[in-house]
């Protein structure tokens, strides 16, 4: 749980410190970034997947 937590605060300061460039491309920069985090995390890349799917829908 800590892992995950951790991963969430640091793809949220990545999404924070991308916001500066157009927003298109921002949101899916942000939601590669997450999903990076979220590999490195050891969460499992269906979850993680599952996630970046949701997050990359959110950007249209």
């Amino acid at each position: 749980m800590n892992k995950k937590l951790a991963a969430f605060l640091f793809a949220s300061g990545l999404g924070l410190a991308v916001t500066a460039t157009p927003a298109f491309a921002s949101c899916y920069s942000a939601c590669a970034a997450e999903w990076r985090a979220c590999i490195a995390a050891g969460t499992s890349q269906a979850e993680c997947g599952a996630e970046r799917s949701a997050c990359q829908q959110s950007c249209n």
